[in-house]
């Protein structure tokens, strides 16, 4: 497979990841809602849709647990080739900022050709656009530039969503 697949890869399970990221972090205290507070309300005042309120979060569930396992496997797929990705904001001139990824990945998985290549990206943006945890680090810190390591936090955010396994 050609690597800007995995690269484009990367980038559609970061997007469908936050489309269902909310669902999928929180499912477990969902449930737990659920478990304590919903269903028991269901079973009160509306005992007619007890059963079917319970095959619902069921199946839901079911698909939760399969978008999991999904977005796990294609990670894992993913770092058999992405060694590290590293996103870099950079306050430029006129309060401007630079947004620079930088990616390491394998070229090969050839044992006899285990290529490291780098690969580098910038752009522009606004900084309406900048996240929250970077505005904070400017504001609070005077910080002009501020990395985060792309890799170690799926890494850990997988783990903590309990899809390690």
């Amino acid at each position: 497979m050609p690597l800007p697949f995995f690269i484009l890869l990367a980038i559609a399970i970061g997007a469908a990841g936050a489309a269902v990221s909310v669902v999928v972090r929180f499912w477990d205290r969902i449930l737990g809602w659920a478990q304590t507070g919903f269903l028991p309300w269901v079973d009160k005042h509306l005992p007619e849709f007890s059963g079917d309120a319970r095959r619902a979060f069921m199946s839901l569930h079911g698909v939760v647990a399969e978008v999991r396992r999904t977005i796990r496997d294609a990670w894992r797929a993913l770092r058999t080739r992405l060694v590290a990705q590293i996103v870099e904001f950079s306050r430029d001139v006129d309060s401007r900022w630079v947004v620079t990824t930088i990616s390491w990945a394998i070229a090969s998985l050839s044992p006899d050709e285990q290529q490291l290549v780098k690969y580098q990206d910038a752009r522009i943006v606004p900084i309406e656009d900048l996240p929250p945890e970077v505005l904070r680090r400017w504001m609070e810190q005077n910080e002009s530039t501020i990395r985060f390591d792309l890799t170690e936090a799926r890494d850990k955010e997988f783990m903590s969503m309990g899809m390690e396994e």
